[in-house]
């Protein structure tokens, strides 16, 4: 999972980390109103539940924890330009307010706003130093900006106060990859904790990384592991063919590419790689039936493939 991907799954999480903190929160003084607006904003009924706590912030009921539960009910509804001037009116009420800042920098991140998202998540931290999901937000918000170096620290340091925490290693595999440094991202794909999970997206960008550094052998070895990882994902499938294709050993490639075809009958780029390569090695009848296959989804290459084959037929005398 690169920074991209880490984007969009923090991106994902934040409404049902919101939700988290609303439930959280209680503030006993108040619990008529609030405990009628909680029920209908976990019940999904966001704009009911922002007219109780528009009422209790009438009633002068805590200002500070009304408009911030108006800001998630927002959120939930992605009306993010709100969310955001809600969380802002209840820290204007609660200047040291920790989750205030927390879900503002989460808003900002949102709307990939960067400067601002940067600089509230500073200040969220100097009020909660080593909050590891603020600095997981810090570095993707570096990241954004370009400016590697900073994220790269910020990660690093995540790594040495969390180890667990397994999206820092593959977004610093992906850091050090885009500024070209494959070494770097092997050790920390290395380093990857063994227990976690998502390490089809491990496997599969070491391989990535072996195959640009010309390591066919260890580029095969990760994507079999990958695939033996997610067996359903066709295009692992793809990758190994064509390694062992480009390493020369076309007649394994032939069978892999023949059992993968049984297995994913409609893959239809299978069939074309595997019809090229029983054309190189004169199974003609099977690359004609590939080429058909392939065909069938319209790929260029079907068509001529089927010509090249019907030519050597008639040249040979068939």
């Amino acid at each position: 999972m690169g920074s991209e991907a880490f984007k969009g799954k923090l991106c994902k999480d934040m409404k049902r980390f919101l939700l988290l903190l609303l439930i959280s929160v209680h503030y006993n003084g108040y619990a008529g109103v609030f405990e009628q607006a909680n029920e209908l904003y976990n019940s999904g009924q966001f704009k009911r539940a922002i007219e109780l706590y528009r009422q209790a912030v009438s009633g002068g009921q805590n200002p500070a924890l009304a408009h911030f539960n108006i800001a998630n009910a927002y959120f939930q509804m992605d009306d993010i330009p709100q969310s955001i001037a809600h969380y802002k009116t209840a820290l204007s009420y609660a200047p040291d307010f920790f989750r205030g800042y927390m879900n503002l920098a989460m808003a900002y991140f949102t709307l990939e706003e960067w400067p601002h998202s940067i600089s509230t998540t500073l200040r969220a931290l100097e009020l909660e130093p080593g909050n590891e999901e603020l600095m997981m937000l810090l570095a993707v918000s570096y990241l954004q900006t370009g400016d590697r170096a900073k994220a790269a620290v910020k990660l690093e340091k995540m790594v040495q106060k969390s180890p667990q925490r397994s999206a820092a290693y593959i977004t610093l595999a992906q850091l050090y990859r885009d500024l070209l440094d494959d070494d770097e991202s092997l050790k920390w794909l290395r380093r990857y904790p063994l227990d976690a999970g998502n390490r089809t997206d491990v496997y599969t960008m070491m391989a990535e990384i072996m195959e640009e550094k010309g390591d066919l052998d260890g580029a095969l070895y990760n994507l079999r592991n990958a695939f033996e990882l997610n067996p359903d994902n066709r295009w692992l499938l793809y990758k190994i063919v064509h390694n062992l294709e480009s390493r020369g050993n076309e007649l394994v490639a032939m069978e892999e590419a023949a059992a993968g075809l049984r297995r994913f009958e409609d893959f239809y780029e299978l069939a074309l790689l595997a019809a090229n390569i029983a054309f190189r090695l004169r199974q003609f009848d099977l690359a004609e039936k590939y080429y058909r296959i392939a065909q069938e989804n319209g790929l260029r290459g079907a068509t001529l493939g089927l010509e090249n084959v019907r030519l050597i037929r008639e040249y040979e005398g068939w």
